[in-house]
This record gives structure tokens, sequence and C-alpha cells, in this order.
């Protein structure tokens, strides 16, 4: 069956670059891993928004039930959101995975299940963790993110941390202004899953969020 999606960009100045759309088995973490090497394409989905690899790595994975490049028209821009439709049967769960475009390598991931009665779709909404993946040294600097037209992916493979951790946010360490740019842990993303939505319907969520912090 058709499921509706949305997913909301709760930051002031975080793009979110067009994500990777999961339905799994809800008992199946499809983006668990500790080394950026361990799951193939993160690193480029991470620094520069490439989702291809990643694709190809999940694509047919243990519990993996589909898994697609959601067209978002382009990135997701703070305090906006987007809907859709995706294709997935009642119990399973939906990731969706992006990168905040003003980070060195830091990305979304979000999960909400799909809980249908009586054949209708029962709206869950899950507020998104973001990862710093280790893939980059976290310069914080305007010249090292795509959204200031900074390196793409995977251009510094093997400089950074290497391991996968929470991602602190932005600090003021570099030329990045923190209260543009970071976020808090209940001011990231939200994935609601509800019922499909009309053609019409789907796109930006014309609903802007109030500014926060």
């Amino acid at each position: 069956m058709d499921v509706g999606i949305t997913l909301q960009n709760k930051t002031n100045g975080q793009p979110i670059t067009p994500p990777v759309v999961i339905v799994h088995d809800p008992n199946v973490n499809p983006i668990t891993y500790t080394r950026p090497s361990e799951l193939e394409g993160i690193d480029d989905l991470s620094e520069g928004g490439v989702n291809g690899d990643l694709i190809n790595t999940l694509y047919g994975a243990v519990g993996i039930v589909s898994v697609t490049q959601w067209d978002t028209g382009g990135p997701i821009p703070p305090r906006v959101g987007h809907c859709g439709n995706v294709s997935a049967l009642a119990g399973t769960a939906i990731t969706v995975v992006g990168m905040f475009a003003c980070t060195n390598d830091a990305y979304i991931v979000v999960t909400s299940r799909v809980m249908a009665y009586g054949g209708s779709v029962h709206e869950n909404t899950s507020v998104a963790s973001v990862f710093d993946s280790g893939a980059e040294n976290n310069d914080e600097t305007t010249a090292t993110v795509p959204c200031f037209g900074g390196g793409d992916a995977a251009l510094s493979e093997g400089e950074g941390e290497n391991e996968r951790m929470e991602d602190p946010g932005i600090t003021g360490d570099g030329d990045l202004n923190p209260e543009i740019h970071a976020w808090r842990a209940d001011t990231t993303a939200e994935l609601t899953v509800s019922g499909a939505f009309d053609e019409a319907q789907i796109g930006r969520v014309a609903t802007v969020l109030p500014r926060t912090g």
C-alpha cells in the first residue's frame, strides 16, 4: 500500500540534501556500523549528499524491502518540509537519511513505523538523530561545507576521525555561525508516517516552522 511520509526540517540554517528512503524490517537497523568503511557509501552521503553508493550497498541487503532516492526537488530548506508517498506494508519501518549540508560530514537518521489499523495508517512521528560519520575532521569553515560550495564527497577520505559518533553540532570553532547553523536534539528534523497523499498534495510542506533558539 502507499503511505505518506513527511520530512520536516526543524533547523534554523541546515539544508537537508535529497534523502535516501529505506523501507525495512523494523528489527533491522539499516545504518548500523562503527566505521564509515563498513557501510559503503555513507561517507559520500555525509560529505556531499551523494547517495548512489549507499543505495547500491543497501539494495537487496537482509531485511531491506526497498531503498530509493527521494526526489525532493533539491535540498529541503530550514524550517520547511517535504511530503510524498512510498510503498510499504503495515508493520514495516521507514528510515530516511540525508546530509546536513552546512557541515563537513553530519547526517540525519530518522525512523518511523508503519502502523495501520482497519486499513488506515495511524500517524506516527519520530525525531531525527544527527551523526558525524568520521569521514572528515570538523573544520567548521565555510570553505569546507557543501552549502557554501566546499569540496564534494570523499575528497578527504582517510583524514577524519574514522569513527561514527553523535554529532556535537556547530560549536563556533570555525567561521560557521552557531546561531544559524547549530541545532539542538529536539530541533533536528522530524519524520511523520501517515496516510497517502493525493498527487496535488505532494511536495513542499506549506507550513514554515517558527525560528527556534
